[in-house]
């Protein structure tokens, strides 16, 4: 989860460097924003099998879904950013709204995307081997092997009947996991610079386009071997 988290942290910062210099137009296929319900108070610890739901999500290479991330700082202060999610296999497409921009990232090899501007037909091309794509599932193990993962409780999030996952990392990474197809409904991560709220929404599994993980003809690419100042979560 901590790697899918990084680029998507990327496509936060990029679209923040962006603001006001860039073009406006939207993004193809743009998210509009999904409600937010309110948490219910969890129930005590579930008895539903936990490998189980993990063996079963770990099968899952293909999907799409909806992600609204809320990032707040140790001032309260919050960036809200939406976006839509195209997994398939080890390639990762990206659509993301955040502060008024909109940018989509693409990411084939590991080690390496691309954040892309559709108004200017333009792409930055990041490479970072430290920090590659991961679908919501990327917390199951084929195995089944839940160390390091631990059962607190069972609720509905947005209708669906969820186990709530603690994971023993330096975030303090608490998961809402879905019985039915085993991915999470939402993630919260908090260390001492602020917490992350991720929520999925809307998931369709099933094999992907590969033209959705192609830039477009004639995108003029340029490079970057990593960015500045990019604060890296679990650090």
């Amino acid at each position: 989860m901590r790697r899918w988290l990084a680029v998507l942290l990327v496509g936060v910062f990029m679209v923040a460097g962006l603001v006001g210099c860039g073009s406006k137009q939207p993004a193809p296929n743009a998210p509009t924003t999904p409600t937010t319900q309110s948490q219910p108070e969890a129930k005590a610890p579930a008895s539903s099998d936990l490998s189980s739901i993990m063996k079963s999500a770990s099968q899952v290479k293909g999907m799409s879904y909806d992600v609204v991330m809320t990032m707040t700082g140790a001032d309260n202060k919050s960036i809200v950013s939406n976006g839509k999610m195209y997994v398939q296999d080890q390639k990762m497409r990206m659509e993301l709204e955040s502060m008024g921009m909109k940018m989509i990232t693409l990411g084939k090899t590991a080690g390496e995307f691309f954040v892309y501007n559709p108004g200017t037909n333009t792409a930055m091309k990041v490479t970072n081997p430290q920090q590659e794509s991961e679908a919501p599932n990327a917390w199951a193990k084929e195995s089944g092997d839940t160390t390091g993962l631990t059962v607190v409780g069972e609720e509905k999030k947005d209708g669906f009947d969820c186990l709530v996952v603690t994971q023993a990392d330096d975030q303090n990474t608490k998961m809402w996991i879905r019985k039915d197809i085993g991915m999470p409904a939402r993630v919260e991560s908090k260390t001492a610079e602020g917490t992350t709220v991720i929520e999925y929404k809307n998931y369709n599994l099933g094999t992907q386009p590969d033209n959705l993980f192609e830039l477009p003809a004639g995108t003029q690419i340029t490079s970057m071997p990593n960015l500045p100042n990019m604060p890296n979560p679990g650090q």
